[in-house]
């Protein structure tokens, strides 16, 4: 069972790096169109998310997850849309990201910029050693250190 994990993540792995090259070909406008798509594809299906989660888990309020679905996809998408972030990776993002993981419990790896490569490991390191705790494994930044084993 190990080695068929092992298999899958690689293949994951192989998938993200390949879409990854292909996505770096994209310009600010071509970027800017997906995640505008995106934005208005997930705002206009706030509640049918929202509805789906709840039934899904059992807990919560739908009307509650829809107001997070707004806040998780509006308030971001306004607060990047006029940005220019191609070719921009930041400690903020790394740090936004690792918060979102580790609130979902969700493991993350993270493969920035070489530009940024030491200031978001540094970022990474800053937050696994304010807590401590999260378990082996749980972030690892590329061509650097899992903070986490």
């Amino acid at each position: 069972m190990a080695d068929n994990l092992l298999d899958k993540a690689n293949e994951i792995l192989d998938k993200a790096q390949l879409a990854a090259a292909e996505f770096h070909q994209f310009n600010q406008e071509q970027t800017d169109r997906i995640v505008e798509a995106v934005f208005k594809t997930g705002f206009n299906n706030r509640v049918k998310l929202a509805k789906m989660a709840q039934e899904e888990i059992g807990m919560g309020v739908w009307e509650h997850k829809v107001i997070k679905n707004v806040l998780g996809i509006q308030l971001v998408y306004e607060s990047i849309r006029n940005e220019k972030t191609v070719w921009v990776i930041s400690t903020s993002t790394v740090m936004f990201k690792i918060l979102i993981c580790l609130k979902s419990r969700n493991p993350i790896i993270i493969s920035s910029h070489r530009g940024a490569a030491t200031s978001c490991t540094e970022a990474v390191r800053i937050c696994y050693e304010s807590v401590c705790c999260w378990p082996t494994g749980f972030s690892h930044c590329s061509e650097s250190r899992d903070y986490s084993s």
